[in-house]
């Protein structure tokens, strides 16, 4: 099973470095809890993540990696598995975006902040590998988030998590 040994170590992809579109989206509507994670089919992990005497749900093992460092996180207050949908048009086209979670902080700790964290943010979990390839829509996504809330929209990838066991919880500030 793998888990990052710190969530500071795993990789938050400054969102200057993804390619942004010319235009600024024109976000049509948000829906709140639009999107269910669907039932796995073929190769795909899907299952919840036990946080709090509940479950969140995920749908790839970066997604529940990510749970596992923020579970582990004792600021965070609420983590909320594809909070909301937004439907945006952007280069004459309608498109949608449902971030992976958005995880609120009773206080974000300064390591997190430096991150970008702030006290609600949005993560969109993906490979490295990945990343590349949903530059394009991403950036859109990241315009459209940012016309209309001034929520931090992070992606966090996996290319530093590790095969070790948590080596404690993560209580500075």
């Amino acid at each position: 099973m793998f888990f990052a040994n710190t969530l500071s170590q795993i990789d938050v992809v400054p969102v200057s470095s993804i390619l942004l579109p010319e235009e600024t989206p024109l976000v049509l509507e948000i829906i709140w809890r639009e999107r269910q994670i669907p039932l796995a089919r073929g190769g795909n992990i899907r299952g919840f993540f036990p946080y709090r005497g509940g479950a969140v749900p995920f749908e790839s093992l970066v997604e529940r990696d990510i749970l596992a460092g923020l579970a582990a996180i004792p600021q965070v207050n609420r983590i909320t598995s594809q909070p909301f949908t937004i439907h945006y048009l952007c280069d004459g086209v309608v498109r949608k975006y449902t971030p992976d979670f958005m995880v609120e902080f009773h206080h974000v700790p300064d390591w997190l902040a430096e991150r970008g964290f702030d006290r609600t943010s949005l993560i969109e979990g993906k490979p490295m590998q990945r990343v590349p390839e949903h530059e394009l829509q991403l950036g859109r996504s990241y315009r459209a988030v940012r016309s209309v809330m001034s929520t931090p929209l992070l992606v966090v990838t996996d290319s530093d998590l590790t095969v070790v066991p948590w080596g404690g919880d993560r209580n500075d500030d």
